[in-house]
């Protein structure tokens, strides 16, 4: 303990003389007997304690626990009751400008454990145990959704919710799903139904300014589960399990079967498509493809290898082409390469 702040030191030495704290604002016995628990990486990870200061938490059905981290630090929560550790729902961690709002939402009334984790971003390491709440619920919830599932590259890769919160989403037949990300993320998703994974063609990601957009297409009414996965843009390695929705379906679209099928180069590039986002498109009609393809000099709708460049008007490269075969792609020559690269596949219907 020697030279250990006195802003560290009071959460667990209280002297009996109350100079010797050496704080500007001295906590009373009771203060400091309600506090917290905390462990050394609360310190070390410069954590703050901003709205619950008291050990115990009385709530009703849901709680939001607010902390400072600096932006280096990444934070995880837990929740038990008793010896049981309840699922990954029923919390949820996101930075909220310099400070983390940590949620938590029960399901019935008790006492129950609320545990921090923290590391830093640099730190390949496990999350640490940092700071522990006791949390008396007088009546909980058990019709509350609970927050979608996530996985610690949700953390890691400071992945944000923008659109939909609750991990229970309704939908009719088509689903639009916004997360944050940092620029050097990648993002991909898939759709499965009970145990069985449906074609890549029913899920479409891409980058739009600091958000992503997901789209799902539904190829009819029921449950399926909606997985999301990222990986940094320089990482050779797998996509991960970053968070995930169980969405309930009322219908499906009708006319959309899907979604064009993408390809490494038109996420590591940021592409933006604009038109059209149906995968299958009707034999003989005419499509107005539109697309931004971010360090691209040309790029070409090619169909039974007649190629169709498209005109760069302001940074979008767009045009009219008539679909007259079944094989239908679009590709980017980048700077600096030779070779054409495959950033979108088409099927033709009818």
């Amino acid at each position: 303990y020697f030279l250990t702040p006195p802003q560290q030191l009071i959460y667990d030495h209280y002297p009996l003389a109350t100079r010797w704290q050496l704080l500007e604002n001295p906590l009373t016995k009771a203060e400091f007997l309600a506090s917290p628990r905390v462990w050394p990486s609360f310190f070390e990870n410069g954590l703050g304690l901003i709205s619950h200061r008291a050990a115990t938490i009385r709530t009703s059905k849901e709680v939001a626990v607010y902390v400072s981290a600096p932006t280096d630090t990444l934070l995880m929560a837990g929740l038990r009751q008793g010896e049981q550790t309840l699922p990954d729902s029923q919390t949820f961690v996101e930075r909220d400008g310099a400070n983390y709002r940590i949620q938590a939402a029960f399901l019935q009334a008790g006492e129950y454990t609320l545990t921090i984790f923290t590391k830093k971003a640099n730190d390949e390491g496990a999350y640490r145990g940092t700071l522990e709440y006791t949390v008396d619920v007088a009546e909980g919830d058990p019709t509350n959704p609970g927050f979608p599932r996530v996985w610690p590259p949700f953390f890691d890769n400071q992945i944000g919710f923008v659109s939909h919160t609750g991990g229970n989403i309704r939908a009719d037949g088509e689903l639009v799903v916004a997360l944050s990300a940092p620029k050097d993320v990648l993002l991909l998703a898939d759709l499965s139904r009970g145990d069985t994974k449906l074609p890549g063609t029913y899920t479409f990601t891409q980058r739009v300014g600091a958000e992503y957009d997901v789209r799902a297409a539904f190829p009819g009414a029921g449950e399926y589960t909606l997985t999301i996965y990222t990986k940094k843009a320089g990482d050779a390695g797998a996509y991960h399990s970053t968070v995930e929705y169980t969405v309930q379906v009322s219908g499906a679209v009708a006319g959309l079967a899907g979604y064009p099928r993408s390809y490494g180069a038109f996420h590591e590039s940021g592409a933006v498509l604009y038109g059209p986002y149906s995968g299958s498109l009707p034999a003989g009609s005419v499509q107005s493809f539109r697309l931004v393809v971010p360090g691209a000099e040309k790029v070409a709708v090619i169909i039974n290898n007649e190629w169709h460049y498209l005109a760069n008007k302001d940074g979008v490269f767009q045009g009219d082409v008539k679909i007259t075969g079944q094989d239908i792609g679009v590709y980017a020559k980048f700077t600096g390469e030779e070779q054409f690269s495959g950033l979108l596949r088409y099927t033709s219907s009818g």
